[in-house]
Parts: C-alpha cells; sequence; structure tokens
C-alpha cells in the first residue's frame, strides 16, 4: 500500500518576536556542499524594504501521521543540511481530536490508528520538536497539522494555539465513505455501519472555516483564527474544498494554494478528467491565495533536492518574519533549489493589489538561481483568467543574467473587467514537460516555477489581499486552570462508538446552527 492509498480508500474518504540576525547570517555555510550554489539573496525589485528570500517546506509527514515512516525527530536537521530555511512537520489531523482512546477500541489496531493519526499528545509532542530545531536568524522551524478528508479536501494549518480534524468538524461521516471506514473497524456493531449510511449526502466546509474564523479561547469547540492556512494539492482524488466555495470571512486566514507537490505540477491537475484547471478555479472563486511548492515528504529523506520547495520573501528570519511573509502573499512555488524569485507589476508587488481598471501593466521579474543558471534562457508565462481555462496573456523568451544586468520586463495588457487576477509560469527547455500538459503550454519545456498572483481591483472594490504587515488576532489567553473546554468522548466498546458517532451527528447539528445563527 503506497503513502496515499490508505487516506484515498478509507479514513480521508470517509467522509514573542525573535531578534533576527543580520542578512550576514543568511550566507550558506552551514550547509554541505552540494547545496551552497544559488542565488544571493537580497531583493532587486525592492531593496529598500530589506526583505531577502528564504527557501521553504512547509508541507512534511513523519511516523506521527502513520501513513509516514520518517522519524519526526530527524525532519528538522535534515531539512536544514539540504538547503531549507524554513520547515513545518505537518502531520495528518482525521479523527484523534476527540477520539483520544480510539486505538484502544481498535485493539491497537494499526489500521484504526491511522484512523485516529495526530492526538493532543502528539501536538504538544510536534511543540517541542519545532522548539528545539528553531534557531532564529539561520533556521525557522514551527509545527502545523494537515486537516484530513478525502471528500473535501486537506489544508494545512501553521501557528495555531489549538488544532481541530476532520471528525471535529463532521467532514468524515459521509455515504461515500463510510462503508470503508466502518469496515476497517474489527468487530464494528452492524448499527455503526448504518448510522454511516444514513449520514448526510454530502460534507461541508462550513465548519471548519467557522473553526479558522474563531477565537482559540471559544468554549468547547475553540478555534483557529491565530492561524493561517492553505490549500494542499488542488483537484487530486481527497477533494477539491466542495468545488473551491468561496467563504468570504476566511479569506484573510486562507493565504496559500500548493501549485506545485513532491514532482507535480498542478496547473494541470485534474484537467484531463474534466475537473477545470485547479490554479484558475480557486484563483476565479476569489481565494486571495499565494503558490507555494512542498515535498509532502511521507519518506525518511526530507528536504529531497528532486522534491517541490517554495521561496518567502522575509525581513527577517523568524517565525514572526514567516508568518508576515505567508500573511502577504510573498511567496513562490519551484522544482529549483536556491532560486530567488519575486514578481512586480507596474511596482505592485505579487500577493498585492493593483489598483486598476484596464490598460497596459509593466510585468519585472527578479530571477536568478546562481552561476547554474546564468546565461540560461527560460521562457515568461504571463498567465490571466480566461473563461473554461487559463489564457497565455504574454510568452516571451528571457535569458538569466545576473546583477547588474537588467531585470527582465515586458508589457502585458490587462482589461480588469475579465478577470482580476495575474501571475506568471517560469518555463525551463531544459526540463521535461508535464505528462499532463495540454495545449501549447509545455511546448517550450518543463515549469521551473510560479510566482504568486497580483489582483486587479476595480474602482470602489475593497482590496484583494493584504498589504502590509501581519495584523491579524494574536493568540487568546489560555483558559482558567482546571477549566475543561472539550471532554474525548468515551471509547470502551461497540456501543461507546455507535454512542461517539451519534453524539458526533447532534453536534454536527448544533455547530452548523450557530454557524448560520445570524
Amino acid at each position: 500500500m503506497d503513502r496515499r492509498t490508505f487516506l484515498r480508500a478509507s479514513t480521508a474518504a470517509g467522509g514573542g518576536l525573535l531578534i533576527a540576525r543580520p542578512l550576514g547570517a543568511l550566507a550558506q555555510s552551514h550547509l554541505p556542499s552540494e547545496t551552497t550554489t544559488g542565488a544571493a539573496r537580497a531583493s532587486r525589485l525592492f531593496p529598500a524594504t530589506g526583505q531577502f528570500v528564504v527557501h521553504s517546506d512547509l508541507h512534511n509527514h513523519s511516523i506521527i501521521s502513520e501513513d509516514a515512516v520518517g522519524d519526526p525527530e530527524a525532519a528538522y536537521a535534515q531539512m536544514r543540511a539540504r538547503g531549507i530555511d524554513v520547515a513545518s512537520l505537518t502531520e495528518h489531523a482525521v479523527a484523534g481530536k476527540l477520539m483520544e482512546n480510539f486505538a484502544a477500541f481498535c485493539e491497537h489496531s494499526g489500521e484504526c490508528r491511522r484512523i485516529q493519526a495526530m492526538t493532543d499528545e502528539d501536538w504538544q509532542r510536534l511543540a517541542g520538536i519545532a522548539d528545539a530545531a528553531n534557531d532564529p536568524g539561520a533556521f525557522v522551524s514551527f509545527r502545523g497539522f494537515e486537516w484530513t478528508t478525502g471528500t473535501l479536501g486537506h489544508i494545512n494549518v501553521w501557528f495555531s494555539e489549538k488544532w481541530t480534524d476532520a471528525w471535529n468538524t463532521a467532514s468524515l461521516v459521509t455515504p461515500r465513505g463510510g462503508t470503508q471506514l466502518s469496515a476497517l473497524i474489527p468487530g464494528a456493531p452492524p448499527e455503526l455501519t448504518e448510522a454511516f449510511a444514513n449520514a448526510p449526502d454530502t460534507a461541508e466546509m462550513d465548519l471548519f472555516y467557522d473553526w479558522l474564523t474563531s477565537d482559540p479561547g471559544r468554549p468547547v469547540l475553540e478555534g483557529g483564527n491565530d492561524g493561517l492556512a492553505g490549500f494542499n494539492h488542488p483537484n487530486s482524488q481527497w477533494g477539491n474544498f466542495k468545488d473551491f466555495e468561496y467563504f468570504e470571512q476566511a479569506v484573510d486566514r486562507m493565504v496559500s494554494c500548493e501549485a506545485m507537490n513532491y514532482d507535480q505540477d498542478f496547473f494541470f491537475k485534474g484537467v484531463d478528467e474534466g475537473r477545470g484547471w485547479p490554479l484558475q478555479r480557486i484563483l476565479d472563486a476569489g481565494w486571495r491565495v499565494g503558490f507555494l511548492g512542498v515535498s509532502d515528504e511521507h519518506g525518511e529523506t526530507y528536504g529531497h533536492p528532486d522534491a517541490a520547495r517554495g521561496g518567502l520573501w522575509v525581513t527577517e528570519l523568524t517565525r514572526q518574519g514567516v508568518r508576515n511573509a505567508l500573511a502577504t502573499r510573498r511567496m513562490f512555488a519551484t522544482f529549483e533549489p536556491g532560486l530567488r524569485l519575486d514578481m512586480a507589476v507596474s511596482g505592485i508587488p505579487m500577493g498585492q493589489r493593483h489598483e486598476l481598471t484596464n490598460g497596459p501593466v509593466e510585468v519585472t521579474l527578479d530571477v536568478d538561481a546562481g552561476p547554474d543558471l546564468h546565461g540560461r534562457q527560460l521562457v515568461v508565462q504571463v498567465v490571466r483568467p480566461g473563461g473554461d481555462e487559463p489564457l497565455l496573456a504574454h510568452e516571451e523568451e528571457i535569458v538569466v543574467r545576473p546583477a547588474p544586468a537588467p531585470m527582465p520586463s515586458m508589457m502585458v495588457e490587462v482589461d480588469g473587467t475579465e478577470g482580476d487576477w495575474l501571475f506568471v509560469r517560469i518555463v525551463d527547455p531544459d526540463r521535461a514537460p508535464s505528462d499532463a500538459a495540454i495545449g501549447d503550454w509545455d511546448a517550450s519545456g518543463g515549469v521551473l516555477a510560479y510566482t504568486s498572483p497580483v489582483w486587479f481591483t476595480a474602482d470602489g472594490a475593497p482590496p484583494a489581499a493584504p498589504t502590509g504587515p501581519d495584523s491579524f488576532a494574536a493568540p487568546a489567553a489560555p483558559p482558567p486552570p482546571g477549566q475543561q473546554l472539550a471532554a474525548p468522548l468515551p471509547v470502551s466498546g461497540g456501543g461507546a462508538a455507535l454512542g461517539g458517532a451519534v453524539a458526533l451527528g447532534l453536534a454536527a447539528m448544533l455547530r452548523r446552527q450557530l454557524a448560520h445563527r445570524d
């Protein structure tokens, strides 16, 4: 069974500011010789901001996720040694929040432990591991979790004090996955299978977004509005977030979307199956997300040089600096270790909004990956909304040259009435085209990187994305000692499991009433 089969077929289908070191501390002297190549870090487009690029991998799993095999105690050291500056372990969150003793009911069955996945004990362990590896100014590490279903999709959450899972947000118990889920429970009573079969016809995203936009100190249900989140591998077999349904209250929390995951280019993902173009669909739906590359590691080789990576534009290499970069969508995705990539549209940085109605804009790129890329020819593709599929608004060959050579720029005509976003794909003729490529998109080679979008805002429209440092609410104070916010469901046998399923259904009804009571 491969690293994803289990989640596809069963569990998921069921439905304080730190002082930064000076920029010189970012010299790659702490990296092995094979990773010392790469571009200079400082921004050429926005030097007055003091921004510099750091390389990230914000989606990784360990044995805590049960469907992965890596050692969580070794993960951060491996990533740092392989040139990653910012890293996160994001374990699967399936059913462990309210079912701490689920494995005991399952008589320690491996399959049932996978259903449980991360627990509160694991959540605290992840904090200790990340804190021990965190080295402000040289390497930043922090915990996260991956909200995991196969009906709706997977979402990473970072920086939150609390966590939730698919079971707690009533996103697992659906007819589509109920039978497989109950089949994994040895000795499961027929009533349990019947309860799953009689569950609602579709899972909903609203309870997760309700959690994501609520205060961590909220009684019983808690919340995650101190965190930031991102859509993982869109249009995959694990769901598409209810057709990328837009929730306005969550737009400032959902900051990213994976454009690259391990060796896959998600520009084309699912297009051949009639599911549309995922990056276009998620932007057309109204989400204001930047694009990330991640490894989504489930094995034992963290920071693999052949896996996708992200780039973040920070002013300090600290957790706060990383948080600000994510919140302002100052990020990119790439298959090229050591890449520096940024984009400006008539002086507006990628990740921000441009006050434009119609007319030409100048797209300027800062792209470099060190001597290995100097003199190489790349192809720039400017992507705009195009109705049923993305529009190739401009395509141009460039040659990568180091400073002080001028940065490549091009004029692109924009009609704001046709759509409110623009981003850039960079294609490398020396890379093989994607197997899923359609039309002429990869005729010149394979994709090297994606910038985050710029959004165009017509007169009178509100800002489309944050334009300054992260101003989100600080974490709420913890509850008074002894105050219990949420008790785990008792699990002692078949009747208890059925009772838990019934209790979940009642809780889901209550949560939906609370979420829509205005």
